[in-house]
């Protein structure tokens, strides 16, 4: 009988784990390579995708290394082109941003 109730705190506890780790609507964490310069920094992350970062986190010292980071994610900025006939898609020529929450080190180099 013991041994059950022991059994069920502990899974219990894993369910209270779990729901802690549940992230608010489009706040996302994803791991891969922060790259750029002067104020303009990307994550391409490890499936592809890539992200325009913002925030106020020294980026910089992560350049080149693989990061993990949550954010909020945010469509990208729409930027204008000169030709009037270009395609909506187009005027979507920028990555996705990611609003910056926090940022770790995860490797000392890109893979």
């Amino acid at each position: 009988m013991c041994v059950l109730l022991v059994l069920v705190s502990a899974h219990v506890a894993a369910q209270q784990n779990t729901a802690t780790n549940t992230t608010p609507e489009g706040q996302v964490s994803v791991v891969g390579c922060l790259t750029g310069s002067s104020g303009r920094y990307t994550v391409l992350t490890l499936n592809g995708n890539l992200y325009q970062l913002q925030g106020k986190q020294d980026f910089k010292k992560y350049s080149g290394k693989t990061v993990r980071i949550t954010g909020v994610k945010k469509p990208p900025k729409k930027t204008q082109t000169a030709n009037p006939n270009a395609s909506p898609s187009a005027l979507n020529a920028s990555p996705p941003r990611l609003a910056v929450r926090s940022i770790e080190q995860v490797e000392p180099i890109c893979q």
